[in-house]
C-alpha cells in the first residue's frame, strides 16, 4: 500500500466566491473557505461569531451563495478551533 502526505478521505476544494455562513437566527458566522465531502472550513467574521462556534458545538446553518443568494441549510458539528477560523463536519 502506497503512503502519501495526504490522510483525508475527501479532497478539499477551495472556493473562490464569499458564500456565507448563517445560524439559524441569521447571524453571520463568517465564509466558506474550504469544502470538501465530510465538512468545511469557515473563516470567522467577528470575535462573536468565533464564541457561537464553540468547539464540539452542533447546530443548523445556511450556506448563502453570494450572487443569486440561495441557500442551503445543514447540520454541523465544531470540530476544532482556530484564530479566525474552524473547522466543522457534516452530520
Amino acid at each position: 500500500m502506497e503512503t502519501t502526505g495526504n490522510r483525508r478521505e475527501w479532497q478539499r476544494l477551495t472556493l473562490t466566491e464569499d458564500a456565507l455562513v448563517l445560524d439559524d437566527t441569521g447571524f453571520e458566522l463568517g465564509r466558506v473557505a474550504q469544502v470538501s465531502g465530510g465538512g468545511m472550513l469557515i473563516y470567522t467574521s467577528s470575535e462573536d461569531a468565533q464564541l457561537r462556534l464553540a468547539a464540539g458545538r452542533k447546530m443548523c446553518v445556511s450556506i448563502q451563495e453570494p450572487t443569486t443568494r440561495d441557500t442551503i441549510t445543514m447540520n454541523i458539528e465544531v470540530v476544532h478551533t482556530r484564530t479566525n477560523c474552524v473547522g466543522v463536519r457534516f452530520v
